[in-house]
């Protein structure tokens, strides 16, 4: 079943917003560059007339939420952006039960790791849910 993803004008299906598993693609499993761009581009509507800051908090959070479910949870199975009073809720389910992590300290810069602790300074609140038949949905509440 192939979830959508609406802001109540465009759909967008997981096929559009999810991993590349090509054969081309790096380790077999890249991310196409215009999956992500999905994602903000889905965000940026439902945040439009909202402050510039809070829009690029949010579009942040959609950004590190979506590459870590493409990257590490198994796909992406649903994106939500939804503005209420006092805060903005970014939520992402993917395929994988595992949480999320940060990059242990070694004493030198490393890429990867940092975009979880990232999303966390720029909560008000987080909430994972672990779902019934595997996965996890992660909900992200950004100050207004």
């Amino acid at each position: 079943m192939v979830e959508r993803v609406s802001d109540g004008v465009n759909d967008v299906t997981e096929a559009e917003v999810q991993a590349d598993s090509s054969p081309g693609a790096p380790g077999g499993r890249g991310v196409r560059s215009t999956s992500i761009a999905q994602a903000r581009d889905l965000a940026r509507r439902r945040l439009r007339g909202l402050d510039k800051q809070l829009v690029d908090d949010c579009l942040l959070v959609v950004s590190e939420l979506v590459t870590n479910a493409i990257r590490h949870g198994g796909g992406l199975v649903h994106l939500d952006v939804i503005t209420q009073p006092g805060h903005v809720t970014v939520s992402v389910q993917d395929r994988s039960s595992a949480l999320p992590t940060s990059a242990a300290p070694t004493g030198q810069w490393l890429p990867g790791g940092y975009g979880w602790p990232m999303v966390c300074r720029l909560a008000k609140q987080v909430t994972i849910n672990q779902l019934e038949g595997g996965g996890k949905a992660i909900h992200v509440s950004i100050a207004r």
